[in-house]
């Protein structure tokens, strides 16, 4: 229906595939499901009405790409009406024939909010998912619905979670359909509201909070306040903390530091008081950091069950360093401070296409975000880790990928802090720094780990204590400490080392070993690397000028060399053989 009030409603532009879809999906619901029989399908398609609803019919008002297509039905299934319809296109005399991919069927799953059967294809490069309108009535502390049955349309708009995603685009009329009459009025105002009242919206599924706050920063809209209010209601911060699984929040959360301003997701996470409910733990033992005393704000353990986040720092300084980043990054205040190469491997705005900078910069944002962790140890199963990597794994169950380049950004940062050339002996300056750039925490094209972006993170780190106490990202003693992180970037490039550190050495371990009559030991690692550093020393010498040094320092007994276990010790990696045991059953007798 079109809404009797208010001004005219918007049009949608359809592209051309959206048009021919609607053509073809209107033409097939007023007559082609009468004219076929589907053997897969055992019923017979109804008369229905079509509706694409929610994200499509927001985005295409907003002026922005979309292609994926939830399509309701009001009386029919999904999974036997994608079935039908596709079969028919199938039927139709055209040619090239309708591209169209199988159908997929996602079971109704109440455990991870799939209430409804969906059936998904591609049809013409539009991902589509078909399901049937529906009304869920939910019991009080549940987020599954005791009763589900088919809804009307307006049912269906105000079981949603916001009202700018409960617009309807009818297929057959082709004009918007806004059941709650508030989604084109909010949509316009940029305001972020529920379609009924918030403390009910968010007890019927938690989840809803984070939802609200990654659509308030995705489009820079206002939380209106009686929403703000309810997401701090303990009530439904208990339950977004006990009832909804990490995994659930780990996806939200990775949405919002994809989206296009992760810096306003953590201020709102903070500013909601969230921060506790969404990047916590359940360990069994936590340690204290070895290089900070507990914060006076560090977070309370909550009451059973606890999954809490027992951070040694001030949680407050998660949304510090979330300034300092925003602030560093091409937009940001203090981007024109800073040396353009911390920039060359980052991707930070929708147009980009490079991947891999994508991904660097959702780290980034990741490891702000646990600042307020760094230095903490998780003790499980008798085995101490990071605190940082148990949020992350368990607290987010979020992928090895985001464990890793979270944890070598952390330990990056504790190697390259405050960086000074005179640090180092002028001799061998290029090989000192070129190993430090080496470390595969710092750099290694395996992981997609750039030194430079290693050196942006340690730069957020060194900054957050002059920001936590001025509160002024211009400070002199801010900007300073930029200028010597640019000094040290120049210096790198000035001695090549950003290629040199990426080349093979001239020898590799077989090679070494060959040369100076060794067999394979661990004592070829350490000779390889002697070679990486007199390489980076000597960058235009040859191989064969490297073989000559290695022989020459052979003959001078120069090498370095492994010590030899003395007869009747063992090495610290050697295993116990059968004698040692007996020997210490002896012992424990006596």
């Amino acid at each position: 229906m079109s809404s009797a009030r208010g001004p005219p409603l918007p049009y949608i532009q359809l592209t051309p595939e959206e048009a021919r879809f609607c053509d073809l999906l209107d033409d097939f619901a007023r007559d082609g499901r009468k004219r076929i029989t589907v053997p897969a399908v055992e019923v017979e398609i109804p008369e229905v009405e079509c509706r694409i609803a929610g994200g499509w019919v927001r985005d295409k008002l907003l002026g922005l790409p979309s292609s994926d297509l939830d399509i309701t039905l009001s009386t029919c299934a999904g999974y036997p009406f994608a079935v039908a319809f596709t079969h028919y296109l199938t039927t139709l005399p055209l040619d090239p024939p309708i591209p169209m991919r199988s159908i997929g069927k996602v079971n109704a799953n109440p455990d991870q909010s799939k209430h409804l059967e969906t059936a998904t294809t591609n049809i013409m490069g539009l991902e589509c998912d078909f399901v049937q309108l529906r009304s869920e009535v939910y019991a009080d502390g549940s987020r599954i619905p005791t009763e589900i049955r088919i809804g009307t349309p307006e049912e269906d708009a105000l079981r949603r979670d916001i009202t700018i995603n409960t617009l309807f685009y009818n297929v057959h009329t082709r004009l918007i359909e806004d059941h709650t009459h508030l989604g084109l009025s909010d949509l316009a105002h940029k305001l972020i509201r529920t379609p009924l009242e918030p403390l009910q919206t968010f007890r019927d599924d938690p989840l809803r909070v984070l939802r609200c706050v990654r659509f308030a920063s995705r489009f820079g809209y206002t939380l209106v306040n009686d929403v703000a209010a309810a997401i701090k209601n303990t009530e439904i911060l208990d339950a977004l903390r006990t009832r909804i699984s990490r995994e659930r929040v780990g996806i939200e959360l990775e949405k919002m530091l994809k989206g296009p301003d992760p810096h306003q997701s953590i201020a709102l996470i903070h500013a909601l008081d969230l921060y506790p409910h969404i990047f916590s733990v359940n360990p069994t033992t936590v340690l204290a950091s070895s290089s900070a005393p507990p914060a006076d704000d560090c977070i309370d353990p909550p009451p059973p069950p606890p999954t809490y986040c027992p951070a040694p720092h001030t949680r407050l300084e998660s949304r510090l360093a979330a300034d300092i980043l925003r602030a560093l990054l091409p937009s940001g205040e203090l981007a024109a401070h800073l040396h353009p190469t911390f920039h060359s491997h980052l991707a930070v705005s929708d147009v980009d296409v490079d991947v891999a900078g994508k991904s660097r910069a959702k780290h980034l944002w990741l490891a702000c975000a646990l600042v307020p962790c760094r230095g903490g140890i998780v003790k499980e199963k008798k085995k101490e880790i990071p605190l940082t990597e148990a949020v992350i794994r368990e607290g987010l169950k979020l992928g090895n990928a985001e464990v890793g380049a979270v944890s070598r950004m952390f330990t990056a940062a504790s190697k390259l802090s405050h960086p000074h050339s005179e640090n180092y002996e002028q001799s061998t300056i290029r090989s000192n720094i070129g190993n430090l750039l080496r470390d595969p925490s710092v750099h290694d094209p395996l992981t997609d780990t750039h030194w430079s972006v290693s050196l942006l993170f340690s730069c957020v780190l060194d900054i957050l204590p002059t920001y936590k106490a001025t509160g002024d990202l211009r400070d002199p003693a801010i900007i300073d400490i930029i200028n010597k992180y640019n000094a040290f970037v120049t210096l790198i490039e000035q001695l090549g080392l950003p290629r040199a550190i990426e080349e093979k050495p001239r020898l590799d371990g077989n090679e070494i070993n060959a040369l100076l009559g060794i067999k394979p030991s661990p004592m070829t690692r350490v000779l390889l690397q002697e070679v990486i550093t007199w390489q980076l020393d000597h960058p235009d010498a040859t191989r064969e000028e490297c073989q000559d040094w290695l022989l020459r320092r052979r003959e001078a007994g120069t090498l370095p060399v492994m010590e030899q276990p003395v007869k009747g010790k063992k090495t610290p990696g050697q295993k116990a053989g059968r004698g040692d045991e007996e020997r210490r059953k002896k012992v424990r007798k006596e």
